[in-house]
């Protein structure tokens, strides 16, 4: 069974002020890629429930969170706790340029920061970085932060946005996915094998694939040789023992067909 979880959302939508291309057969250079912009990054905070929230402002999380009088709350979020180890309003959270803050809101038994293995108070009222992947330990519950990644890319006369969120499934220490996101291939690989290299399986089929990336239009053909190449590299993984390694495969390629963005 697949390990984890990933979605790769691509949408294609028509683009209204721009002018129908002149091509009849084979696309104008830089027709197909006309503008690439920097991918904005989101911030997602998962909760130990399985629940999950984008952060779109500020917001303050606790058993029965109340938002000061005069502040400006995007969210609150209420979390069960038996235990009764969270404050009523134990955690205040954001996003600035650099990514999302945090910070204790002055909760009676405090909130920690673990990155990397290390784990460190919050200070109450004092505003800390929490990058991609580090958890929050607020009473006996757990937050985990992921960055979301999204773009919009103008494709001819469509514009092209994407997202990727890559997290672990329950009852799995790796993440075994991986994924592309550069026009025109946009295709996401969930490994499978667990510890038989199932990681090492999605690797190659993306990487495969991102091999056609940056090229002004995509045929079958082209799609083949790269297909072919990782079947071989998969079956080319030596595991000790077990079923051999494999990986599911899905996404969109964008090409042209008869000057229409398809």
């Amino acid at each position: 069974m697949p390990n984890r979880e990933l979605d790769l959302g691509v949408d294609v939508a028509p683009r209204h002020e721009t002018a129908p291309s002149r091509c009849t057969g084979t696309p104008a250079a830089g027709d197909l890629l006309r503008s690439k912009r920097q991918p904005p990054v989101h911030v997602r905070l998962e909760f130990d429930d399985g629940s999950a929230v984008v952060v779109q402002g500020v917001g303050l999380i606790g058993r029965d969170p109340v938002p000061r009088i005069g502040g400006a709350i995007e969210h609150l979020i209420s979390l069960a706790d038996d235990t009764c180890s969270l404050s009523r309003t134990h955690l205040q959270f954001g996003v600035s340029a650099s990514g999302l803050w945090v910070r204790d809101y002055w909760s009676t038994n405090g909130s920690e920061i673990e990155c990397e293995g290390r784990l460190r108070r919050i200070e109450p009222g004092v505003p800390v970085a929490a990058p991609n992947g580090c958890s929050l330990h607020l009473g006996a519950r757990r937050v985990t932060v992921r960055t979301v990644a999204t773009g919009v890319t103008s494709v001819s006369a469509a514009i092209v946005g994407w997202g990727a969120a890559p997290r672990a499934g329950s009852g799995h220490e790796r993440n075994q996915d991986a994924y592309c996101a550069e026009l025109p291939v946009f295709v996401v690989a969930d490994g499978m094998g667990g510890d038989g290299g199932g990681d090492l399986a999605s690797r190659a089929a993306v990487d495969a694939l991102a091999s056609l990336g940056g090229r002004q239009w995509v045929t079958s053909e082209m799609l083949r040789a790269p297909l072919a190449h990782a079947r071989a590299k998969i079956g080319w993984i030596d595991v000790a023992g077990g079923r051999p390694p494999g990986t599911t495969l899905s996404g969109v390629i964008i090409t042209h067909v008869e000057a229409v963005p398809s």
